[in-house]
């Protein structure tokens, strides 16, 4: 009797099953992370492998939004990240009767490490883009300026940030002045004068043009390497950021130049670790809330002034990004609101 019963039952199951339609599943996915950065203009290939218990055929719809809507279809589907912001791009396998999905969430964010080049970044002065090499020393060091206090480079430039290159305010090794901004060198300079140029000298690394997309709370963030002179770093060897929005005028950002020190002596360097100190990779972070949903342009303006002790290392920048509330343990030191410039 029982084996009877059993045998109803199943046979009750197998008929229920039989009628029955079961979602797709989705057995694999690429990439494989959920979460994904990219940079604006990154090409992104997404696939997806997807069975059906009642082998019906399948088809597959792309989307993307949080921007413009984009769509696809078929089991693979290359996507290219537009301006910045948060996007989800979501497939949906449907048998005819049921859907399953999945989806990935995007931050396109801005980031230039100069490794790959520079394009659409232009240079104008001392600013070039530095690989790195042990080989290119301050030749001012010893006769003109001194390193700072237990700087033991030697007075050899820094390496990059990250990877093997950035971008550098200095002359390197090669006809004329080694190794610092001092251009072209006065032939009657005296010993640890700071290093003295016949003329000032200055320069803009301007970016491309950075759309801002839909980033509620676009945030600056870059690291700088640098050695001025100690005497008036507020004033003279000037650090400053500038931004143009929506191909307007540039206008000040900020300032990377100490708002307290100075008073060294002419050969006596103020640096990115601080008035005598050895210098020292460090980020440097800006708030563009304002300019969220706009297209900018940075500038990186670095300004001697003087023709006085110009014979420092210079100004490195690297690693320049733009994101959505970044987050990174960034330097406390105090920016300089009270300058107001024009480049």
């Amino acid at each position: 009797m029982k084996r009877v019963i059993l045998l109803v039952a199943l046979m009750v199951v197998l008929a229920v099953t039989a009628g029955c339609n079961f979602p797709p599943s989705i057995t694999e996915k690429l990439p494989a992370q959920q979460n994904l950065t990219v940079n604006a203009g990154e090409s992104i290939h997404f696939s997806v492998v997807a069975g059906d218990w009642n082998s019906d055929p399948l088809t597959y719809k792309w989307t993307a939004t949080g921007g413009s809507p984009i769509s696809g279809t078929g089991k693979d589907f290359t996507w290219t990240a537009p301006g910045l912001g948060t996007y989800t791009v979501t497939v949906a396998v449907c048998d005819g009767t049921w859907t399953t999905t999945h989806y990935w969430n995007v931050t396109v964010g801005f980031k230039e490490s100069f490794e790959t080049g520079s394009t659409g970044w232009t240079a104008t002065g001392l600013w070039h883009r530095q690989e790195n090499n042990s080989a290119i020393f301050n030749v001012a060091v010893g006769n003109f300026v001194v390193l700072p206090l237990d700087d033991s480079s030697g007075g050899v430039i820094p390496n990059a940030n990250s990877g093997q290159y950035c971008y550098w305010y200095g002359s390197p090794s090669g006809a004329g002045v080694k190794g610092n901004y001092m251009g072209t060198q006065t032939p009657d300079d005296t010993w640890l004068s700071g290093g003295t140029s016949t003329v000032k000298n200055s320069g803009m690394l301007t970016s491309p043009v950075i759309d801002l997309g839909i980033l509620q709370n676009p945030v600056l963030q870059f690291a700088y390497w640098f050695e001025i002179e100690g005497m008036a770093p507020l004033t003279n060897d000037l650090m400053d950021v500038y931004i143009s929005v929506n191909g307007g005028f540039f206008t000040f950002l900020g300032s990377l130049n100490p708002i307290v020190g100075g008073g060294q002596g002419a050969a006596v360097p103020h640096t990115s670790g601080g008035t005598d100190s050895p210098a020292y990779w460090d980020w440097r972070s800006y708030d563009l809330n304002e300019y969220a949903g706009k297209t900018i342009q940075l500038s990186f303006v670095f300004d001697t002034v003087n023709a006085d002790r110009n014979g420092f290392r210079g100004w490195f920048i690297d690693d320049i990004e733009i994101t959505e509330d970044a987050v990174r343990n960034l330097s406390a030191k105090e920016l300089n609101p009270a300058v107001n410039r024009t480049p």
